[in-house]
């Protein structure tokens, strides 16, 4: 069993529970000021749902003056989840390996803002599994290389700028 009690004023919760192999549940905890969340459920193996809403993200993001490389960088890379409920906003600038190598994973459903999104690399890369995600617009996406490599179950590719994609799936 783990409690966490937090303030408003968590701002940090990178690799907070990456390789809790055995923890079966999330614990409930503030999560409004959290600007850096990367990794934070990575390699996680027993838990096959992520809550629906059980999270606040809206202000990742928001106050970091070199969010290129933080936010949501391998939130969930290699998760065994199954289905991934998550609502992100438009402050967000980098999703690289977000959701890499989670096999298990068929389901992402959401309300996602991409317009500031500017990096995308391996962001669904191994997802070997998934068929459905949000209704996405990468059209301010910079780097998408491999973001899609081996997601042979997917029917839909999201609309995307190409000429300020570098390396465009590779």
């Amino acid at each position: 069993s783990v409690e966490l009690t937090t303030s408003n004023e968590l701002i940090g919760m990178k690799h907070l529970f990456d390789s809790c192999y055995k923890l079966d549940y999330l614990p409930d905890f503030e999560t409004s000021g959290v600007q850096m969340c990367g990794n934070a459920f990575a390699n996680m193996k027993s838990i096959k749902v992520f809550p629906s809403g059980k999270y606040d993200f809206r202000s990742v993001a928001s106050n970091q003056s070199n969010n290129r490389f933080t936010a949501f960088a391998g939130m969930f890379y290699n998760s065994k989840f199954e289905e991934i409920h998550i609502d992100i906003p438009g402050n967000y600038t980098n999703t690289s390996s977000m959701f890499r190598y989670c096999k298990n994973l068929k389901k992402i459903t959401g309300n996602w803002d991409t317009s500031n999104l500017y990096n995308a690399q391996y962001m669904f890369e191994n997802c070997t599994k998934l068929e459905s995600y949000p209704d996405v617009d990468l059209y301010s996406v910079v780097n998408l290389s491999y973001a899609f490599q081996f997601c042979g179950k997917i029917k839909k590719i999201p609309k995307i700028n190409f000429p300020y994609v570098n390396d465009a799936l590779q």
